[in-house]
């Protein structure tokens, strides 16, 4: 009974590992991805926030009351 519990807590803690190991890969994939639009990356590709407020219609007193959390 006892081995069992340990096994079980030691597959736990396999299983733990895998999925940090696996969130590790997809963080530095997507870093990967990030640096190579970079490089790549010319100021035209950019647009000036008040070009797409305009473009939408909005107006900053819409957006002055807007709480935003970026975790």
């Amino acid at each position: 009974m006892f081995k069992n519990r340990k096994l079980k807590k030691s597959c736990n803690n396999i299983k733990e590992k895998h999925q940090e190991s696996m969130e590790l890969v997809e963080d530095y994939d997507l870093l990967t991805i990030a640096e190579e639009r970079m490089e790549n990356v010319k100021d035209s590709d950019f647009i000036i926030n008040q070009e797409v407020m305009d473009e939408f219609e909005i107006k900053q007193s819409d957006l002055d009351d807007i709480e935003v959390e970026i975790k």
